[in-house]
C-alpha cells in the first residue's frame, strides 16, 4: 500500500485506482469497527525488528 505511484506521474494509475478502490472500502469498516468497540483497549500498533 506505499510507494510505487509520483505525485502527477503516469506511473502505477491502475494499481493506484485499484488501491484507492480497496481502502475506500476497508478504511470506513475499520473506523466502524473500532467505534462500536470504543471500550476496548487498542493497544499501540507493533511493527517488530526484522533481521535482515
Amino acid at each position: 500500500m506505499h510507494g510505487g505511484a509520483t505525485w502527477n506521474s503516469s506511473a502505477n494509475r491502475e494499481q493506484l485506482k485499484d488501491a484507492v478502490q480497496f481502502l475506500s472500502q476497508l478504511v470506513p469498516f475499520i473506523i466502524d469497527l473500532m467505534m462500536d468497540n470504543s471500550n476496548e483497549l487498542w493497544e499501540d500498533a507493533y511493527y517488530p525488528l526484522i533481521d535482515g
